[in-house]
C-alpha cells in the first residue's frame, strides 16, 4: 500500500515545510502543485524532498483534477493536502495501521479533523 499525497500552493512559504513534514513518514510521494508562488515556496517544498509542478491556477478542483491527470502520481491511494494543513503523530499511525487493512473494494476515506485557529481547537461554529 502506497500513499502519494498531493498540495495544492500558491505563496505558502510560511505553512509548506511543516505540510511535507507532517506527511513524510508515511507517504511515499509528495507532489506540489504550484500556481506561481514569488516567496519561495517551491524552493522550501524542494528541500523538503517534494516533486514541485507548476500549473496555472484556475480553481481548486481543476487544479487538484489536473494532477490527477497529468502527473505520474504512483500511489495506490491519494492524500490531498492544503499547505496549511497537517497530520498529526497519532492520525499518521492511525492511517499507516489501518489503511492496508480496507477492503478492496473501499475507494475513499474520511479523515478525522481539527480546526486550529490563532492556537485554539475550534470545536464548532455559530453565530
Amino acid at each position: 500500500m502506497s500513499i502519494t499525497a498531493i498540495i495544492l500552493t500558491y505563496n505558502e512559504s510560511r505553512h509548506i515545510a511543516r505540510a511535507i513534514r507532517s506527511i513524510q513518514a508515511f507517504t511515499d510521494q509528495i507532489c506540489v502543485v504550484d500556481s506561481g508562488s514569488t516567496d519561495g515556496t517551491s524552493e522550501i517544498a524542494k528541500q523538503w524532498g517534494a516533486e514541485v509542478h507548476m500549473h496555472p491556477f484556475v480553481n481548486q478542483a481543476k487544479q487538484f483534477q489536473w494532477a490527477l491527470d497529468t502527473l505520474d502520481v504512483r500511489g495506490d491511494w491519494v492524500l490531498r493536502l492544503d499547505a496549511d494543513e497537517i497530520i498529526e503523530p497519532d492520525l499518521a499511525q492511525e492511517i499507516a495501521e489501518k489503511l492496508p487493512r480496507l477492503a478492496g473494494d473501499v475507494v475513499g476515506v474520511k479523515l478525522k479533523r481539527k480546526h486550529i485557529f490563532m492556537g485554539r481547537w475550534v470545536r464548532h461554529g455559530g453565530r
